[in-house]
């Protein structure tokens, strides 16, 4: 029978066929022992498949003896067996496992460490792919050898590592050109029994975080360097402390020797610069800000916007030796300022070292140039209102030293010495063009106070002007020059003041600088102010002129004069006036004073005086603002007073009271009513003799006399009865103004006394034309009066209103109730009875004096001036009041009161 191998047998010869393929792939990189077993195993699975083979045919020979192949089966297969397991054992125990090719692909050889297999002796047993790169080897170049033989520059490195089974560091390895950074990792290699059989070494490439912390920390110190320039530039507030803490951050974090922080206005122009070190003097700093503007060094920076790096400026053309510099510049750094898109200035730093400054510094200053600006920013803006409310509160301390009245030369001495106290400025000076135009010296603080300056008006009178010690090329420069030393003040400002007033202030000061910016505009604006404080020196002493003009005139007027202010304090008051109110000491004592202290002392002196007063003043507090006038006596005396309210546009500025005497006109006037109430009264029994007689003649005679005749009689009797009742009339009103008539009041109706007048004047309407329009209705309640005084009011106010209306015109009566003022509408006390015609109206020169006696106009029909007089005075009688309301060419309204009788 032959012998044919089962699918197990296939199997098995694969199985050794690919243990075989990796011990070769694997030879190179295993010790001998491990590599020794995998080739038994092979050999021993070889051999139990031929066994296998060799038992079959055996077993099929010897078929026919059954206990043989029994015999055979049982001692051949477990000794095989038992072979095989025991290399496969050995083969696991020496983790040939690992040593798998696609295994270690993927685990081993794929990793981007380095990994490096120790023996107890510190020989190589494996390396991956990354560890034999990086050393730079082949395997067969390591394998087998210690690590430090190929590691000679690190062996001290490595030497203290030797020992630890288990270590956890960074170490620095040059392996060629190339410096590196790994993180080392050792750990200690056991079999199953735990025994030591080895080291695993793991390098991580760490270098790219190395770099990374580097730079992590190199943004770390920008960023304290970039806080360090915050909170250097935000000490302080104010913009001097803010550029010197600024400059002196970026001179600190670039280590420069020296340096300048230089701003700038709209047009580019430097207006404010600092320098490095506090002692630099203002000159000096003045020299170098000029000379490096003229040498157009910071051009690049200042003009182009650029920053500026001169690495060494022995090689650069262009870059000169500054004047007061102690030391020679190697290098230079220029960084412009920026706040948004406003160039604020630049930071030039030099050092004496060249290729000092490097692209790193540039770019960090550029970062804190940003953080700079938006400080500096502030700072201005800060500075520019502490400007402003220091020259605010400059400006008003000078007003306020100046706000009295004061006379022009007191005014500019003291203008002068105010503003050197507050500014601090050497010379203040006010100058004034005299007839020859030159300029004199009115006032002056300081040493120029005892000087003369003489300047030509031509030079000085077209602008301000700025003279300092740069600029002598100034036509006006050389007028002054004697009096002001340019060593000693090198600018000197002059401003010239209101053309009106015809004076300069001058102004100089021992900085160069002085009236740049700011400081030219508060000199400008204290200018201002001394033309307006001269200006009102001026109205001052116009006024005291006029005032003590006026004083005169009012002390020596005959009249009293009382100026009484909004405050009820007398403000002005003549001797004439004290003397009518009988006041002691003088008027100056009085000025000032209250009203009410005036009319404490009148109380006791004249208390009908101190009533009408406190009645005006009672009239005045309750809003009526018209003109009052009264009459009393004082001491024997008769004064008329009249009260003149003082208004200044709209304002009120208070009261005049006029006192005038008027005892002799009083007295006068009093002889000749006299006189006439004698003559009228003397003549009166003889005009009633002849108007009798006359009457007696007419009706005895009227048939036998001839026609012609007649006219005679009746005119004689006419005029006889007229002149009888203008007598009477003005007895009427002597014994009114007398109080010699009594009153006797009744109660009647005003509508049936109207109509009886209006009947009685029918014939002489009727003859005119006139419509008498009568609107007193019987409905009005009863009035209390005199009957008889108030019918002849009423008929001589009826007749007037005849007298005076043209042909066809209208005579109109109405009347209207008047109501007390109250919450609840009480009834009528009054009643207002109005007679209006259509005449000419009232000529305006007779208005205020319609209602005295024997005042008439220039119309045709006037009478005696009696009338009115005497309505006024019956109504008076009556504490009722009567006045007219009259538009010329419109007629005339002539309107009293009555009261109403009380129902009781």
């Amino acid at each position: 029978m032959s012998w044919q191998p089962n699918p197990y047998t296939y199997i098995r010869l694969l199985t050794a066929t690919i243990t075989g393929s990796v011990v070769i792939a694997a030879w190179q990189r295993c010790s001998k022992t491990e590599a020794i077993s995998p080739v038994i195993a092979m050999f021993a699975s070889a051999w139990a498949a031929m066994m296998q083979a060799v038992n079959k045919t055996i077993f099929e020979v010897i078929s026919k003896i059954s206990w043989t192949e029994l015999d055979i089966g049982i001692v051949t297969i477990p000794i095989v067996w038992l072979v095989f397991s025991l290399l496969f054992w050995k083969f696991f125990r020496h983790k040939l496992p690992n040593l798998i090719p696609v295994a270690r692909d993927w685990v081993v050889d794929s990793m981007n460490d380095a990994m490096l297999t120790l023996d107890i002796n510190n020989r190589v047993l494996d390396a991956n792919v990354a560890a034999l790169k990086l050393l730079n080897l082949s395997t067969s170049e390591l394998l087998g050898k210690p690590l430090v033989d190929f590691l000679p520059r690190h062996k001290a490195l490595f030497q203290q590592y030797i020992d630890q089974l288990e270590a956890h560091d960074e170490i620095r390895l040059s392996l060629g050109e190339e410096t590196h950074w790994y993180d080392l990792r050792i750990s200690p290699l056991y079999d199953r029994r735990h025994q030591l059989q080895g080291r695993v070494i793991v390098l991580h490439d760490i270098s790219g975080h190395k770099q990374l912390d580097a730079s992590l920390t190199d943004q770390i110190r920008r960023v304290n360097q970039l806080l360090e320039v915050a909170r250097a530039t935000t000490q302080s507030p104010s913009l001097d402390a803010t550029m010197q803490n600024s400059l002196s951050i970026a001179k600190t974090i670039t280590h420069a020797d020296a340096g300048s922080l230089l701003l700038v206005n709209e047009q580019g122009d430097i207006i404010r610069s600092t320098l490095t070190g506090d002692s630099v003097h203002a000159d000096t700093r003045e020299r170098i800000i000029s000379y490096m503007t003229k040498e157009r060094l910071i051009d690049p920076v200042l003009q182009k916007r650029e920053t500026l790096l001169i690495e060494n400026t022995h090689h650069d053309p262009n870059w000169p030796t500054m004047p007061e510099q102690s030391y020679e510049t190697g290098s230079a750094l220029g960084i412009p300022i920026h706040y948004g898109e406003r160039l604020l200035g630049g930071l030039i730093l030099l050092h004496t070292d060249p290729y000092h400054f490097t692209p790193e510094d540039a770019e960090i200053l550029e970062v804190a140039a940003r953080q700079m600006a938006m400080v500096l920013a502030n700072a201005q803006t800060y500075e520019a209102q502490r400007l402003v409310a220091e020259q605010q509160t400059m400006l008003f301390d000078v007003l306020h030293a100046l706000q009295r009245p004061m006379h022009l030369k007191e005014a500019m001495i003291q203008a002068t010495e105010v503003i050197a106290h507050l500014t601090g400025w050497p010379v203040v000076a006010i100058l004034t063009a005299d007839k020859k135009g030159e300029l004199d010296v009115n006032a002056a603080s300081g040493w120029l106070a005892e000087r003369v300056l003489a300047l030509p008006l031509s030079h000085t009178t077209g602008e301000n002007r700025k003279l300092n010690s740069e600029k002598r090329h100034y036509p006006s420069a050389k007028y002054i020059l004697d009096a002001i030393p340019d060593e000693v003040l090198p600018s000197v400002l002059i401003i010239p003041l209101e053309s009106a007033i015809r004076r300069m202030l001058l102004v100089a000061a021992d900085d160069p600088m002085a009236f740049e910016g700011d400081s030219r505009m508060l000199a400008n604006s204290l200018g201002s102010i001394t033309a307006l404080i001269l200006r009102n020196a001026l109205l001052y002493e116009s006024v005291s002129t006029e005032q003590q003009r006026l004083a005169a005139l009012i002390q020596a007027s005959r009249d009293g004069i009382i100026m009484v202010g909004t405050d009820n304090r007398v403000l002005v008051i003549n001797q004439m006036a004290m003397r009518y109110l009988g006041l002691e000491t003088t008027a100056e004592v009085w000025l000032y004073s209250s009203v009410m202290e005036i009319l404490n002392t009148l109380r006791i002196y004249a208390p009908e005086a101190a009533r009408s007063t406190l009645k005006e003043m009672r009239r005045l507090k309750n809003g009526d603002t018209q003109v009052g006038e009264g009459e009393y006596q004082i001491g024997g005396r008769t004064l008329r007073w009249l009260n003149l309210p003082v208004i200044d546009g709209e304002r009120a500025l208070g009261r005049l009271v006029i006192l005038y005497d008027i005892t002799e006109e009083r007295q006068i006037a009093q002889m000749r009513e006299d006189l006439t109430h004698t003559m009228v009264h003397d003549m009166r029994n003889p005009l009633t003799g002849i108007h009798s007689a006359l009457w007696l003649l007419h009706r005895q005679l009227k048939h036998t006399i001839p026609t012609n005749y007649h006219t005679l009689l009746d005119i004689s009797l006419r005029s006889t009865e007229q002149l009888v009742d203008l007598v009477n009339a003005i007895l009427d009103i002597s014994r009114l103004e007398s109080g010699y008539m009594p009153l006797e009041l009744t109660i009647f109706a005003l509508a049936d006394m109207a109509q009886d007048i209006i009947t009685m004047q029918a014939t002489q309407a009727e003859q005119k034309g006139i419509q008498i329009i009568n609107r007193i209705t019987h409905n009005l309640p009863l009035v209390r009066a005199d009957q008889n005084l108030i019918n002849r009011v009423l008929q001589n106010l009826v007749g007037n209103a005849l007298k005076f209306t043209p042909n066809g015109g209208i005579v109109l009566l109405t009347t209207n109730l008047l109501l007390n003022q109250g919450n609840k509408e009480p009834p009528a006390r009054k009643i207002q009875v109005s007679i209006s015609d259509t005449g000419p109206g009232i000529p305006e020169k007779i208005k205020e004096q319609l209602f005295q006696k024997f005042v008439t106009g220039q119309q045709v029909g006037s009478g005696s001036g009696l009338g009115l007089a005497f309505c006024k005075m019956v109504l008076e009688a009556h504490n009722e009041r009567i006045w007219a309301d009259s538009t010329p060419g419109e007629g005339a309204t002539f309107t009293f009161t009555l009261s109403i009788a009380d129902k009781h």
